[in-house]
Parts: C-alpha cells; structure tokens; sequence
C-alpha cells in the first residue's frame, strides 16, 4: 500500500463504539461479534497455536491435557465471553485460568517471556513473533478450533470507490498471507 497509496493513513483503533460514531471505516472481528446489518466478507480463518517461553522448563515440546488446563495463561482481553473460553467450556467444563490478559493478541508473544503462562494465539502471528522473540510453539493436547474473522463497514461507505478499494486490498493481503502460511505449514510439515 506504501507504494500504490503513499498519502493513505492507516489507525489501528478499538473498540467498535468508535465505529458506530464514525471515527473509523472498518471493523475486523471474530465472526461470532459480527455487528447487524452492516456488510461484511469473511476474512481466511487462521489456526491457533500454543506458545511459551523458549526458556519454560516446565514445558517440552508437548503438553498433557491436564497440564494444558492447569497452566496458567496469557489471553488477549474481550468485554465478552471469547470463542476460545466457550469452545473450552463445551469440551471440558472449564476454560484455561488467566493469569496475564493483555488488550490484543499482538501483546501476548511479549508478555509471556520470562513467565510460565503459555498462550493460544493465530498461528500467523506466532510466526512472525517467533522471528524477533524468544517463543516457541508447542504441540497442544488437542486439535484447537479455527478463528473466522470478519471485514465489515458502514452501509453508507459501500459504493466509496476509495473505500472499496481499500476492502479489495484488506481481503487480497489476508487471502495472501494465508496462502502463505499454507505453503510453510507444508514444507515444514
């Protein structure tokens, strides 16, 4: 985008109330808090993945499902109940204890270093943390779910071909990285 819109600015904002007084032009949310009546398209789903510290040495390279439930966690925050806690609950009763909850997924690969917390987050951005990091992925005790998001806007905005464009550019990067992501879980596979 730096090279086919130099002069767009990009804000990384929250929460949704500042969308519903038109501060911001898009919402990407988990397909479950999708807003009514606002349009929107699917965003590719992505997999969880269980990190720790590279240096937690109560933890290998797996855990058990009980050592999985009894660790603490580092989980990004939700006024909400998230999908991750509800898809817990259902499976097993009870959902991982918090012991470290940071405003956004992009907060928690940092938050865990030096601690014993793991945490599940997009496997992307596991990825891209573990490049600058001292993380590593371990294998969890169970096959975790998918996370769906969704790109939604205003009504009103549909037909800005500024707009537009930029949702087009949104979706063509996520269905990218995903492809991506894809090809290396393979190779490495």
């Amino acid at each position: 985008m730096r090279t086919t819109a130099p002069s767009v600015d990009i804000f990384y904002q929250g929460p949704s109330t500042r969308f519903f007084r038109t501060e911001i032009d898009f919402l990407i949310v988990p397909d479950r808090f999708m807003l009514e009546d606002c349009p929107f398209t699917v965003l590719p789903s992505t997999n969880y993945v269980c990190i720790v510290w590279q240096d937690n040495a109560a933890v290998g390279d797996s855990l058990s499902l009980d050592q999985f439930l009894e660790m603490r966690h580092a989980q990004a925050y939700s006024e909400r109940t998230t999908f991750i806690e509800t898809w817990f609950f259902k499976q097993f009763g009870r959902a991982p204890r918090a012991g470290i909850t940071a405003p956004s997924f992009t907060l928690i690969p940092e938050a865990i270093i030096g601690t014993r917390f793991l945490a599940l987050i997009p496997a992307d951005l596991a990825e891209r943390a573990a490049t600058t990091l001292p993380i590593r992925q371990v294998a969890a005790p169970i096959s975790l779910p998918l996370m769906s998001d969704v790109l939604q806007w205003r009504i009103s905005h549909e037909r800005d071909p500024g707009l537009q464009w930029l949702r087009t550019l949104i979706q063509d990067v996520a269905h990218r990285r995903h492809k991506s992501l894809i090809a290396r879980s393979s190779r490495d596979a």
